[in-house]
């Protein structure tokens, strides 16, 4: 599967949540799975494909979150 990233958008907010998927649209849905509230932070157009790196999920997962806020 391919990776993508998002930062979260915002005034004071800083961060990065990566996910496992083959599109944008699935890298959203299996944030939106894992945690509904997340969407408060990454917009859906936010996301960017990490060119060059894969993962071998077998499916679309979050493979790391953190933000904070300042």
């Amino acid at each position: 599967m391919k990776v993508f990233i998002n930062k979260p958008t915002g005034g004071y907010v800083g961060g990065l949540i990566v996910v496992a998927a083959n599109s944008p649209m699935e890298a959203h849905g299996a944030m939106c799975a894992e945690d509904e509230s997340l969407t408060y932070w990454y917009e859906a157009n936010g996301w960017q494909e990490l060119m060059g790196v894969v993962s071998d999920a077998e499916m679309p997962r979050v493979l790391a979150h953190g933000e904070h806020e300042g």
